[in-house]
């Protein structure tokens, strides 16, 4: 189509008309004014409070404001003002509609009023508004806060050690000390022990009213022990508000952990003789020079560990001393002189940081042999004990009763002390035939307590059989030198009571009896006869026959002694 044709005018005329229309349409849409959202939802405040709470503006360089923190949920403006908890009245606007975006936001007060004096101590409300952009109030309309000034110095009353000197040596004895405080207000302490290169320190220790402690284990800030020596305790004081306390305290602590010292330790007379009745040598003593105060304690005990003796003393002074024994023992309501045997004397000194030392030395006593004899049953856990009955009744518990305290005992006690050196005294493990309040572990305790050179218990033997006869001795073995000693003296015994009595040697032999694995000293448990034997019950019914035992067993005794004093 031409350009100039009826028709190509036509065609521009209706695309024209096409554009023209639709831009009618989209001009007044373009044109308009936006439509804006509706906003209602109200800005929320987080973590809200003054940070330190209590401050002190006095101008000294700590604590001197406090800032006011709060986290927004979106960007919003900020009043923040400082009203009187009484009357409510607003003394501080720190903030007046400033504009904060969304996040953690602060605003510092400085302890002031809108005059610009510092505010008295005490209490004050901080109040808190936000509004959105929208205009929306927050969800908590105003929030609120407390903050307190407070320019008034807390008192550091006392500091002090609660063990000093002290000693940190891991013996479980005054391994620590506590480093004692008393304040009048909460706050924070600081502590700090120092001296001979080593220093040990407490920060920011937060510390209520009233008393408290740290404990110092003697070691360095490196967790390694300090040495011997003199160390200087200094503590300051601040409270909350950052006020410190009028004085700074100090103290001195000293750790020791070096024993005392004990020198020229001796004893005299080098043998003790109580039992003589020269009256020399009777009284034995421990000489010794301590080096320092002490406490002091001794303890002497018979050669099986029994207690005889002890005293103690709070304060022994340094200098030259002596500790005295009369080489007695209480039995009963009296004091009796030991028998021969060696006493050890163990003493021990403490000095005031806890440190020990053990001194001791052994008193040789020569008096006499104590002789423990055992007639064996007659009694057992609160009941009559016959032990083994003959075939007519005969019992036991009646002939070692009498072969023991009736005829062994009186001939043991008459030796002469020309023969063995010294006397013999008798103890008896029970002195009636019937005694139910004997138990079996009682036999060998009294034989230990009462340090007995020599146990021997007494016994008839019996049998299923009852043609079973002869005499037979028993020792205990346990491999030592007291085994042997025993050995020794039950073929002693054995064989002299086969020589008076005649009758069949069965021998000696080790057995794990009771009264024999639990004496200290050379002990046998001599077998008369078979008490189940109907020739050997009428042996043993007569006086005759249990003379005779008696006879034997103190000649093997005797021989023992001499051979072994």
């Amino acid at each position: 189509m031409r350009r100039g044709s009826p028709g190509y005018l036509r065609g521009r005329y209706r695309r024209s008309a096409s554009f023209g229309f639709l831009l009618g349409l989209l001009l007044p849409t373009v044109l308009a004014r936006p439509l804006l959202a509706a906003d209602t939802i109200r800005p929320r405040v987080t973590s809200f409070y003054a940070s330190p709470s209590r401050f002190s503006p006095n101008a000294d360089g700590r604590s001197d404001a406090t800032t006011i923190r709060f986290r927004l949920s979106e960007a919003c403006r900020v009043t923040v003002r400082i009203l009187s908890p009484v009357t409510g009245r607003t003394l501080r606007t720190v903030c007046q509609s400033s504009y904060m975006g969304l996040g953690n936001r602060s605003v510092v007060w400085d302890g002031k009023s809108d005059s610009g004096a510092v505010l008295p101590d005490g209490r004050y409300t901080v109040r808190l508004w936000v509004r959105d952009v929208a205009g929306n109030m927050g969800y908590r309309y105003p929030y609120s806060a407390q903050s307190w000034i407070d320019t008034t110095r807390p008192e550091f009353r006392g500091l002090w050690a609660s063990i000093n000197p002290f000693s940190p040596n891991g013996d479980g004895r005054k391994d620590t000390t506590q480093v004692r405080f008393a304040v009048s207000e909460r706050g924070y302490l600081d502590i700090t022990i120092g001296g001979n290169g080593k220093t040990r320190y407490w920060r920011n220790i937060l510390a209520p009213p009233g008393t408290q402690w740290v404990t110092w284990n003697g070691r360095d800030q490196s967790n390694v022990p300090v040495p011997d020596g003199d160390y200087s305790v200094t503590a300051t004081f601040r409270d909350l508000a950052g006020n410190p306390a009028d004085t700074t305290r100090t103290w001195r602590i000293v750790v020791d952990t070096t024993a005392p010292v004990v020198t020229d330790v001796s004893l005299t007379p080098n043998v003790m003789t109580p039992y003589e009745p020269d009256g020399q040598d009777d009284v034995g003593k421990i000489l010794y020079t301590l080096e320092e105060t002490c406490t002091w304690s001794y303890t002497i005990r018979n050669p099986f560990s029994t207690k005889l003796r002890g005293a103690s003393m709070a304060a022994m002074s340094a200098g030259r001393h002596s500790t005295s024994w009369d080489g007695t023992q209480k039995i009963g309501n009296s004091y009796e002189a030991v028998p021969n045997g060696r006493y050890p004397i163990s003493m021990l000194f403490t000095d005031v940081a806890g440190n020990r030392r053990w001194v001791g030395g052994t008193f040789v006593v020569h008096s006499y042999y104590l002789v423990c004899i055992d007639p064996g049953h007659g009694g057992k856990n609160g009941v009559y004990d016959p032990g083994a009955v003959g075939p007519t009744g005969l019992r036991e518990s009646v002939v070692n009763f009498d072969v023991g305290y009736n005829r062994l005992r009186p001939i043991l006690e008459a030796v002469a002390t020309s023969e063995v050196g010294y006397p013999i005294r008798v103890v008896m493990t029970r002195n009636q035939e019937r005694d139910p309040t004997m138990t079996l572990a009682k036999r060998p305790a009294i034989a230990n307590s009462r340090g007995a050179n020599i146990f021997v218990s007494i016994h008839c033997n019996a049998a299923i059989i009852s043609s079973a006869h002869g005499t037979e001795t028993y020792y205990y073995n346990d491999g030592t030198s007291r085994g042997d000693r025993s050995r020794i003296l039950a073929s002693y015994i054995h064989n002299r009571v086969i020589q008076k009595t005649g009758r069949y040697n069965r021998g000696v032999k080790s057995a794990d009896f009771y009264v024999l694995r639990h004496t200290r000293m050379p002990s046998v448990l001599h077998e008369i006869a078979f008490i189940s034997n109907p020739t050997e019950e009428r042996l043993l019914k007569t006086g005759t026959f249990r003379a005779r035992v008696a006879t034997g067993i103190r000649d093997g005794i005797v021989a023992f002694l001499k051979a072994y004093p």
